[in-house]
């Protein structure tokens, strides 16, 4: 790959972009699974990302970036689609 043609982690990205049902769980007020589902998506993303700083192919300033970069990129999408209603689990509009 030519030199400066890495950035931001591709595979550090797909990672973080687990970091959507962190959102999803949110909205559906189910605060326990999206700290989980955060979690997961921050592990995934780190793992990925160290995996490929390993092999030569990033810096951490790109897996990091990576990351801001996803999260920015979902709380934007989270605070500008509506919330809408969401049913408990009997099936009643909360």
């Amino acid at each position: 790959m030519p030199q400066g043609q890495c950035f931001p982690a591709g595979h550090a990205s797909t990672g973080f972009a687990l970091m959507a049902f962190y959102f999803a769980a949110y909205r559906a007020r189910r605060h326990a699974l999206a700290r989980a589902a955060l979690s997961i998506g921050v592990l995934a993303g780190l793992l990925l990302g160290i995996s490929r700083i390993a092999q030569g192919a990033h810096f951490v300033s790109h897996v990091l970036w990576a990351g801001l970069i996803c999260w920015l990129v979902m709380l934007a999408l989270h605070l500008a689609l509506p919330a809408g209603e969401h049913p408990d689990s009997a099936g009643h509009v909360m």
